[in-house]
């Protein structure tokens, strides 16, 4: 049958603004052919972003949509050109926030940013990220943390360019969403049916939305163990987030308990767009579930020891 049932408004994170004490001390000692360099001891940036969210979707294994605000504590990167990453962070929570840090800034002519150089925000922020002032680095992690009826804090990435201090964060990735009927699943594994690449360390470019430029080190298999060390909640939604793309041969999502696992397989052809949430609404249920061996260490036991 089609996989798919309802899905319900989530409210989570992203909506953005990047916050400055005085704006019109980037730009007022700026003459035309002349560039003024920001004291980054001296005061806090603040850029108001906003998000575009993630629109309804009707396909063929999906139909509903997310709402995602921000969150007093959430953080970003931002980047002038290709500069060292600045961590700015937001106290407010809301469809658009305050986001407060300092970095250094080159204008020209008062109006903003000059023609060649755009600032750069990356949701969430990782000391890691880095940007080049072409494309921005980042890492969507293979294990991904689990939270009940909406994303875990700090998974769903987005980017923005700007050339003012206004921001507006876009979705780079999609997701599956999926629940089980089973009260003992402990974690599932999710991995396209031709390997496909669903996470990882990537380049992005953004002209109008954020695409991938480059896979530097690709991931094909997504892990999420349930939260807290225990089991999903029957009928509980769960996110599994993913670079967008086409699954030529479908994909397979593999349900696994203490000591037994079953696969649910989708085999036909699926193309995952930016922004979409596809579903596997209670996939457990009628699978034949096989034993898995267990593993038990004892202290000292090396990882590479005997099952």
């Amino acid at each position: 049958g089609m996989l798919g049932d309802d899905l319900s408004s989530v409210n989570k994170k992203k909506s953005i603004v990047l916050a400055s004490i005085s704006v019109l001390a980037f730009l007022s000692c700026a003459h035309e052919d002349e560039m003024s360099v920001k004291d980054p001891d001296s005061e806090i940036v603040t850029i108001y972003a906003s998000s575009e969210g993630v629109p309804m979707v009707r396909n063929v294994i999906d139909d509903g949509s997310l709402s995602i605000t921000w969150t007093s504590g959430d953080a970003i990167n931002v980047f002038f050109g290709a500069s060292e990453s600045s961590k700015f962070v937001t106290s407010q929570s809301g469809e658009v926030a305050q986001f407060k840090g300092s970095i250094d800034v080159v204008t020209g002519g008062g109006e903003g940013l000059d023609d060649d150089t755009s600032l750069w925000g990356i949701y969430p922020y990782d000391e890691d990220n880095t940007c080049d002032g072409t494309y921005v680095t980042l890492t969507l992690p293979a294990v991904q943390p689990a939270a009940e009826n909406t994303f875990a804090n700090a998974l769903f990435p987005q980017i923005a360019r700007s050339r003012n201090f206004y921001m507006s964060f876009y979705n780079l990735c999609g997701c599956f969403r999926f629940s089980v009927t089973a009260p003992d699943i402990r974690y599932v594994t999710f991995a396209g049916n031709n390997n496909e690449i669903i996470a990882g360390k990537v380049s992005v470019s953004m002209d109008t939305t954020p695409v991938v430029h480059e896979v530097i080190s690709g991931e094909t298999e997504l892990k999420m163990y349930a939260p807290d060390g225990g089991y999903f909640v029957p009928g509980v939604h769960y996110y599994l987030v993913v670079f967008p793309g086409t699954f030529s041969e479908g994909m397979t999502i593999t349900y696994y308990k203490d000591s037994s696992c079953a696969s649910y397989r989708h085999s036909k052809s699926y193309t995952l767009g930016r922004g979409v949430v596809s579903r596997f609404a209670g996939k457990d249920a009628g699978l034949t579930f096989e034993d898995i061996p267990l593993v038990d260490w004892e202290e000292g036991d090396k990882i590479s020891g005997e099952i």
